[in-house]
């Protein structure tokens, strides 16, 4: 009886295929990043064409998914909602901020937002730019009040015998910059600040006008 042979020995067996790398994040989790990124922008507070800059994508595709994903429509209305809610949130804290007579670009600041943010609201939100103006202007007629408080007669007194502008408004109790302020801003007292300035000139003039007798011609003894 004859025995099969058994198989010769490959010393080289076949190396294995090597797998495919797995893709380094997958389709769909990238569509699903992005989108999170855009609704998490709308919820707080920025516009539809802000948060899909912040997402990198134009504001037309999140559009076109809105159309065919009703899931994703439903998440984008609800960041809405909540940004709405945000941003009511930001206008009154800002609008706080002022009105305590805060600057608009620290009050911004303040509020977490830069200036641009507020004048982009300001603009198309007619009421929040009504209550802007109004802030300002009750600001506005509260410090222009406050020149009530100070000794006006001797601050353009001293400037009129020749005195500087910062040492008048240190010795009535202000700075130079608010002195101004209520030159700009009242016509009144700018014009009275102005015939000062005239007699402090005219003074200076006479102190540095040589003395014209000196100047004339000695008589000859007759």
């Amino acid at each position: 009886m004859t025995w099969p042979k058994d198989p010769p020995i490959d010393s080289h067996p076949p190396t294995p295929k090597p797998t495919p790398a797995a893709e380094p994040t997958n389709v769909a989790e990238q569509y699903n990043e992005v989108n999170q990124v855009f609704l998490a922008n709308l919820a707080s507070g920025t516009t539809v064409l802000q948060a899909a800059r912040r997402a990198g994508k134009s504001m037309g595709c999140f559009a076109g998914r809105r159309r065919s994903n009703p899931e994703f429509a439903a998440q984008w209305e609800e960041a809405v909602k909540i940004g709405s809610q945000f941003e009511e949130g930001l206008k009154h804290n800002f609008l706080n901020l002022i009105n305590q007579g805060m600057g608009a670009n620290m009050a911004s600041h303040l509020t977490g937002r830069n200036l641009k943010y507020f004048s982009d609201l300001r603009e198309r939100d007619p009421a929040f730019n009504e209550a802007w103006r109004n802030a300002q202007a009750e600001i506005l007629a509260k410090r222009l009040a406050s020149i009530e408080e100070l000794d006006i007669t001797s601050f353009l007194s001293a400037i009129s015998s020749g005195q500087s502008i910062d040492k008048a408004s240190k010795d009535v109790g202000t700075t130079k910059s608010q002195m101004y302020f209520f030159k700009k801003h009242l016509p009144q007292f700018a014009q009275q600040w102005e015939r000062a300035m005239e007699t402090k000139l005219a003074l200076l003039e006479s102190r540095s006008s040589p003395d014209l007798h000196h100047n004339l011609p000695l008589k000859e003894p007759s």
